[in-house]
Parts: C-alpha cells; structure tokens; sequence
C-alpha cells in the first residue's frame, strides 16, 4: 500500500465505534484502532510490532488463541462472548469495565497471514435487556402479589423461592 492508502484506511478504522486489531500470523500486532487504544489504555506507537499475548497475558488462558489459530490455519471465523469468555480488560471514558464481544475473522479466504479482531462493545444493550427485565418482573410481581388466589414459584428442588400474600 502506498501512503495515501494507508492514510484513508486508517482514518476509516479509527472513525469505528467498534475496537479494531489486526494480527499477523504469529499473533503480533499489525493495526490497532484509536477506539481499541482508548478502551484498553493502550496506545497505537506502544502495541504495535509486539504480541498480543504479550500485552494481555491472560488472553493465553481463553479461547482466544485457538480461535486465532483457527483463523490462520483454516480460515474460520469465531465470536467470542463476553459471557461466556473472559475477554480484554476495557474500560470507558469513567473507568468502568466494558462488556464485549470478539469476532475473529482471517483476512483472505483459505490460507489467511493476518486475521482481524473486531472488538464488540455491548454493555449499553445490556444494561438496557437488564432494565426491561426488571421492568417486566416489577410488573408481574405488581399483578402476581394482588391476586386472589395462591400462587407459589418452587425451585427444582422443590424449595419454595416465592409466593403471593394469598398463598402466605
């Protein structure tokens, strides 16, 4: 690529609202976007040319590094949940940790030299199921504990969990 090419695609990934890292097939860092570099505290001039696993240590104890080699060595793609993985240690613009998602992606079909990390915040969605969760809960309770007749939710165990002020 020529520098004007590098100058347009790198204005394109930092104008990302998502986290963008791209790996060469020894898992050394070759792009890294200025969201990735806000979030992780990480700046671009200090990551680049050295291993991921280097700067995250324990990334080498998640899924990650097979979903990596999978996408070198085969050309598949992975996505890897913040609930079901522990992920890259992110946080926002307070400090709070954020809630992401991986997709791992190789860069060119059959045999891929790089592969692509697009970092996924979710922690507003999140909030905002755990929210109308609690809603619909408050509602149902609202309606469960006027009603006249007894209702009783036991747990597998057969333990009782809850009831309404009939069934008390």
């Amino acid at each position: 690529l020529d520098d004007v090419s590098e100058l347009e695609f790198g204005s394109v990934f930092d104008a990302l609202d998502v986290g963008i890292v791209v790996l060469d097939g020894q898992g050394c860092i070759v792009g890294w976007n200025d969201w990735i570099a806000r979030a992780s505290r990480h700046s671009e001039q200090s990551v680049l040319g050295k291993n991921l696993f280097d700067i995250f240590p324990k990334l080498r104890e998640t899924r990650l590094p097979a979903a990596l080699e999978e996408s070198i060595q085969v050309g598949s793609s992975s996505i890897l949940t913040h609930s079901l993985n522990t992920l890259l240690p992110l946080r926002d613009e307070a400090g709070q940790q954020l809630l992401h998602n991986i997709v791992v992606r190789p860069l060119a079909p059959g045999r891929a030299t790089h592969c692509l990390l697009q970092v996924n915040d979710v922690t507003v969605s999140l909030t905002r199921e755990r929210v109308l969760r609690e809603r619909q809960n408050a509602r149902y309770h609202a309606i469960v504990d006027t009603a006249p007749d007894a209702i009783i939710t036991t747990g597998l165990e057969r333990t009782i969990q809850w009831l309404n002020g009939a069934a008390e």
